[in-house]
């Protein structure tokens, strides 16, 4: 890789100018890895300075995922002084990214989240790539026999379900199908009922006489009711907003 090639892609890598990142090769010997590690650690200051400063972060958006095997889920809570940044490439990659660490490590809570060192990097590298304080302000984790989720487009809103399976064949797409409805339902009715009661909701009048929510489903109401009953039970959701 020549010299040039090398400037582009430390530049598309920390967002500084084009002199910066040759002024840093140039004192790394062209070794982007070193450069790019001087760069952060020559930014650190100002990192500390901007974490001190007492901004608001009314923006940002809140995420869900889940694993591969469908049976652990996170929530993340994510602050930023702008919207703008949540748009953008780097920043989908940065969520991306952190996601993939906490399957990775199994990280269960907040605090160990905010500890872990991979993590760090990363903020610190969006912190250092946008110009504007980012934080993880809340966290959750769920774990059980499958759970589904559901973003807003706008990830304003997000929701999270998990459940107990009754059963261990059981149908595939009807359980996808069923969760992901009722991931979707829990944001459009804005509901927040106790646990305790959240299965009998959903095997409640009111959801058969909702028309929108039985044709989603893909099942006639009987047969919703008898897999539902027999198949699956609602252990645990999350409803949260920006």
């Amino acid at each position: 890789m020549n010299k040039l090639k090398k400037i582009i892609k430390l530049r598309k890598l920390t967002n500084f100018s084009i002199l910066i990142c040759k002024k840093s090769l140039e004192k790394n010997k062209f070794n982007i890895k070193k450069s790019f590690k001087y760069l952060i650690k020559k930014e650190n200051k100002k990192y500390n300075i901007l974490l001190k400063k007492k901004i608001k972060l009314n923006n940002g958006l809140v995420y869900s995922s889940i694993n591969k095997k469908k049976n652990i889920g996170i929530i993340l809570k994510i602050n930023t002084e702008s919207d703008y940044i949540i748009n953008n490439n780097f920043f989908k990659k940065f969520l991306i990214k952190i996601n993939k660490i906490i399957f990775k490590k199994k990280i269960k809570n907040k605090n160990k989240l905010l500890k872990n060192k991979n993590i760090k990097n990363e903020i610190l590298k969006n912190i250092i790539r946008f110009k504007e304080n980012i934080i993880i302000s809340k966290f959750y984790y769920f774990k059980d026999d499958y759970i589904n989720y559901y973003n807003h487009y706008n990830y304003k809103i997000t929701s999270i379900v998990s459940f107990k399976l009754k059963n261990k064949i059981y149908n595939k797409k009807i359980i996808k199908n069923i969760s992901n409805i009722i991931a979707i339902y829990i944001i459009i009715k804005n509901l927040n009922i106790k646990l305790k009661y959240i299965n009998k909701y959903f095997l409640s009048k009111k959801i058969l006489l909702d028309n929108n929510f039985i044709k989603k489903i893909k099942l006639n109401k009987n047969e919703y009711l008898k897999y539902f009953k027999n198949n699956i039970y609602i252990n645990n959701y999350k409803l949260l907003n920006l």
